[in-house]
């Protein structure tokens, strides 16, 4: 009975209270007095091969932990091997070029 009283009521307001006091007629709340009980997403397992670096360091397992640095060994270690034969093209280049003069 409040509620088709309501409507009524508020065609008496000014024109200009009209659209708040209407915005709170459809207002609705959800989840009063409740928990969440939903658990947070799982997610896939990090690997030394999957490891994009999207979770964080301390979200890590012990063994996820030893994946990724397992990973970011080789990956370094394979930069230090490409500038190491790099110098090394580059030096024997220009000794060959020594020998030729």
């Amino acid at each position: 009975m409040n509620s088709l009283a309501r409507p009524l009521s508020l065609l008496k307001c000014p024109p200009s209270l009209r659209p708040i006091l209407a915005a709170r007629l459809y207002a609705a709340q959800t989840g009063l007095g409740t928990t969440n009980t939903t658990p947070p997403p799982r997610r896939k397992a990090v690997t030394a091969f999957n490891d994009d670096g999207r979770i964080p360091w301390g979200d890590l397992t012990a063994r996820e932990k030893a994946a990724r640095t397992t990973q970011q060994t080789f990956n370094f270690s394979f930069i230090i091997l490409g500038a190491i034969l790099t110098v090394g093209l580059a030096d024997n280049g220009s000794s060959a070029r020594a020998n030729m003069a």
